[in-house]
């Protein structure tokens, strides 16, 4: 796996030493169409003959999560998924069946976290919204029934 340069620069400015095995984790999660669990970080790499062992995968998620280099996104049976942070502040609608994301812009919590925080007394840093469901193109392949409530 080739070291690039976007990526030892993200490293070298987040103050983290710069390692084949950071390098090849980025590299996976930049060429990702989806997130990817731990496990799927960890085959990825192995299949590329890039060994590295499940633990070292997971602890260099971990630093990279402090560093927020990339974010968790959404679950997949269960596992955490991680995504290369692309943006400051997003929510994400995930596809169940293809574990497709779609990234909202707009925030619609922005002046809900306002309110909720002023009524309770509360001082909110952040927030973060998932809604899990299915894409369209799931929907028409796999034949899923709609679920949604029917506006009245």
């Amino acid at each position: 796996m080739e070291e690039t340069s976007h990526h030892s620069e993200q490293l070298r400015l987040h103050g983290q030493k710069i390692t084949k095995q950071r390098l090849g984790i980025l590299a996976v999660l930049e060429t990702a169409d989806t997130p990817l669990t731990a496990q799927d970080i960890h085959l990825r790499l192995n299949l590329e003959q890039f060994p590295i062992s499940l633990s070292t995968v997971y602890r260099n998620l971990d630093r990279m999560l402090a560093e927020e280099l990339i974010v968790k996104q959404g679950f997949y049976n269960d596992k955490c998924q991680y995504a290369i942070k692309r943006s400051e502040h997003f929510h994400s609608l995930i596809c169940l069946a293809c574990r497709k994301v779609v990234t909202i812009e707009e925030c619609p919590l922005e002046q809900f976290s306002r309110d909720l925080g002023r009524r309770e007394g509360f001082q909110i840093t952040e927030h973060h919204m998932e809604l899990y469901g299915y894409c369209p193109e799931c929907v028409r392949k796999e034949g899923i029934a709609s679920h949604a409530p029917k506006a009245t």
